[in-house]
């Protein structure tokens, strides 16, 4: 390789403002004292279904986030209630990845 050959794995870095290990997909978490819900937003960061890139811990009992419990019935309602706050919170705080006021 001469002085001035490049490796083409520097290219590829120095080319691309965002690496691959340095890509992130934005989440947004509302908590009470009892749980935490975690949204990881797509790409265009619309909220999707309610499974697709969502989670609930009960921190009482899961202090380290270990167990999803988005889809277990006895806590259906109480997702329902924080992502509606967080849904709203999105909105009056102009998130930039905030869902539009139809998929409200």
């Amino acid at each position: 390789m001469g002085a001035t050959d490049t490796p083409k794995s520097l290219t590829a870095r120095v080319n691309d403002p965002f690496p691959r290990r340095l890509r992130f997909s934005p989440v947004r978490v509302i908590r009470n004292n009892e749980l935490r819900l975690v949204h990881a937003l797509p790409s265009g960061g619309g909220i999707g279904k309610a499974t697709d890139g969502t989670a609930l811990f009960d921190l009482r009992t899961d202090p380290e986030c270990q167990m999803n419990l988005i889809g277990v019935p006895a806590y259906r309602q109480c997702a329902a209630s924080l992502a509606e706050r967080l849904t709203k919170w999105r909105l009056d705080t102009a998130d930039p990845w905030r869902p539009s006021p139809a998929a409200g």
